[in-house]
C-alpha cells in the first residue's frame, strides 16, 4: 500500500515539474494561441513534447538552410504538436487499380513554352482550400482543375467553388471517401456518369473526419460543372509541363510524409523520399527555374489543401524533373465544361 502511495506520489511530481517546464515555455505559449489551441493537463503533457521535438528539427533544418545547405526553410503550424498518425489524415491518396480507368496519353507540345509559368493570381483560380483531418485531397486535387477548366470554358468573371464534399460523400459509396482515401481519377469517372458538380454553396464542405451520405441531387442545377473524359499522363515531367500549359491546372499524386508539413518557402527537395510510393494528392498550377545557390533548380509551383495560412498561401515549390517524391507517378488532367 505505501509502495503505491509512493510511486503515485512520484507520478504526480513529475507531471508537476513537467506542467511547469510547459507553462513557462513561451514557444509553446504563443504557438498554441497562434493556433487556436487549448489542452488539459495530460494532453498539455503529450503535445509539448510532440512540439518540442518539432521545434528541435526545425532549428537543426533553418541552421542548415542558413548555411547553404539546404533551399527550403521550415516553420510551426497546425502540424506541430500533431502526431504522425494524427498527420497521416491529413493525406489520403490511392492509384491502386485507378490507372486502368483511362488510356494514356501523350501530350503535343505547345507553341510556345515559357520559362516560368504561374496560375495562382489568374482569374479562373479559385482560392486555396483546407481538408481538414478528412483524408480527402484527393478529392481537392480533382475539383481544382474542373473549377478552372469551367471558369474558362463559360468565360466566368470568377471561378465557381465547386464541391469536394459531394466527391467525398458519393463517389466512393460503398467506403469512406476520408477515412479509406481515394483517386482523383475515380472522382472524374464519377463526374462522367452524374449530371455534374455541385457548386460548394449547394453542398458545402462539412469539415469532418469522416464523409457523410451522399445528397447530390440527379436532376442538375444552374451553375454546375461537368466532366465528359480525363486522362492519364505518361509518367514524364515534360510532358506534365506541356499539359500544364495546354489545359491549365494537372492533378497529381506524391509522397508527402516527410518535412513538408513544416514547410515554409523555397524548393522542397528530399533525397530520402521513396520513388514507388504516394500517398497524397495536390494540383501542379506553374513552374520556374531558381538560381539561389549559384546552380539553377528547376521547380513545380503546387496547390496545396493544407489551407491558405500553410506555406506561400496554400503553395509550395517542389524539385522538378528529377521525379522528386514521386510526383510523376500518376499525373492526369479531366475535360471538363
Amino acid at each position: 500500500m505505501l509502495s503505491a502511495m509512493r510511486f503515485l506520489l512520484i507520478d504526480i511530481l513529475v507531471c508537476v515539474l513537467l506542467v511547469s517546464q510547459v507553462t513557462g515555455d513561451d514557444k509553446w505559449e504563443s504557438y498554441k494561441i497562434q493556433n487556436g489551441k487549448s489542452y488539459k493537463l495530460i494532453e498539455e503533457i503529450v503535445r509539448s513534447a510532440l512540439f518540442n521535438r518539432t521545434d528541435n528539427l526545425i532549428s537543426r533544418h533553418n541552421a542548415n538552410f542558413g548555411a547553404g545547405k539546404e533551399l527550403y526553410s521550415m516553420e510551426h503550424n497546425h502540424f506541430s504538436d500533431l502526431t504522425t498518425g494524427e498527420k497521416q489524415r491529413y493525406l489520403g491518396a490511392s492509384i491502386s487499380g485507378n490507372r486502368e480507368l483511362t488510356p494514356t496519353t501523350k501530350v503535343a507540345v505547345p507553341a510556345n513554352i515559357p520559362s516560368f509559368y504561374d496560375l495562382r493570381s489568374a482569374t479562373c483560380m479559385p482560392p486555396v482550400k483546407s481538408q481538414g483531418s478528412c483524408g480527402s485531397c484527393w478529392a481537392f486535387a480533382a475539383t481544382t482543375p474542373v473549377e478552372y477548366q469551367h471558369c474558362i470554358k463559360k468565360q466566368l468573371p470568377a471561378a465557381i467553388s465547386l464541391s469536394e464534399q459531394q466527391i467525398t460523400d458519393c463517389a466512393y459509396r460503398s467506403s469512406d471517401g476520408c477515412t479509406v482515401g481515394g483517386s482523383f481519377q475515380f472522382a472524374w469517372a464519377y463526374l462522367v456518369f452524374t449530371t455534374g458538380l455541385q457548386s460548394n454553396v449547394s453542398y458545402p464542405w462539412a469539415n469532418l473526419a469522416n464523409s457523410q451520405r451522399c445528397k447530390a441531387t440527379t436532376n442538375g442545377a444552374a451553375g454546375e460543372a461537368r466532366v465528359s473524359t480525363y486522362s492519364s499522363l505518361v509518367q514524364d515531367e515534360t510532358q506534365m509541363l506541356y499539359a500544364l500549359l495546354n489545359y491549365g491546372p494537372i492533378s497529381v499524386t506524391f509522397y508527402a510524409s516527410t518535412n513538408l508539413y513544416y514547410y515554409a518557402g523555397g524548393v522542397f527537395i528530399d533525397p530520402t523520399c521513396p520513388n514507388q510510393i504516394i500517398n497524397h494528392a495536390v494540383s501542379l498550377v506553374g513552374y520556374g527555374t531558381t538560381n539561389s545557390t549559384g546552380t539553377p533548380v528547376n521547380y513545380w509551383i503546387v496547390r496545396n489543401s493544407w489551407g491558405s495560412r500553410w506555406a506561400y498561401g496554400g503553395y509550395f515549390y517542389l524539385q522538378r524533373d528529377v521525379n522528386m517524391c514521386n510526383i510523376a507517378s500518376s499525373p492526369a488532367y479531366p475535360n471538363a465544361s
